[in-house]
């Protein structure tokens, strides 16, 4: 890839819904689930093994 990816689009306009089970968006639009792909994808690239890595279930709030 040649240029940088940019997904602000909509951030800090998102909250974790504990009845829901995961992440929303309070924007209309955003790239919420565009970085929620790619950092699982990179937390499946850093695991050392399967057995290591999580079920891929949404977390509680995260701290950025």
């Amino acid at each position: 890839r040649r240029l940088p990816i940019n997904n602000q689009m909509g951030l800090g306009h998102e909250r974790f819904d504990a009845d829901y089970g995961g992440w929303v968006s309070d924007s209309g639009f955003s790239e919420s689930n565009h970085r929620e792909f790619y950092r699982r994808w990179a937390e499946l690239m850093d695991a050392a093994s399967w057995r290591s890595l999580g079920n891929g279930k949404a977390r509680g709030p995260r701290h950025a």
